[in-house]
């Protein structure tokens, strides 16, 4: 199972919103078939587009720099929430290269 970790640093992650999504999407975290250790970077803490789904606690992002095969983790995670969630890559090659989990676009959980 994954190691789960937070950001560290002068920006710390909250999670301002409660929602059923988020503790899925933890939960799912938690129990992901992952030897490594995952980060979390990011909940309703930083800045997002409005209307994110970060500011509704249905949103996360995770830190891939740190990760052999961040589409093996991707895929895992795919895998473990289902068909209610996405997850996505975000500026791949960048600083910012990041997972995306969220409530699928146009959907709700449960």
């Amino acid at each position: 199972m994954a190691t789960l970790s937070v950001k560290r640093g002068p920006e710390p992650v909250e999670f301002a919103a409660d929602s059923l999504a988020l503790g899925r999407m933890l939960s799912a975290l938690l129990l992901l078939p992952y030897a490594g250790t995952l980060v979390i970077t990011a909940g309703s803490n930083g800045l997002h587009k409005v209307g994110s789904k970060h500011y509704t606690g249905e949103a996360i992002d995770l830190r891939v720099h740190n990760l052999p095969d961040p589409e093996a983790v991707r895929q895992l995670l795919i895998a473990q929430l289902g068909v209610k969630f996405s997850v996505l890559r975000r500026d791949p090659g960048t600083t910012n290269d990041h997972l995306h989990l969220q409530v699928r676009k146009g959907g709700t959980y449960p």
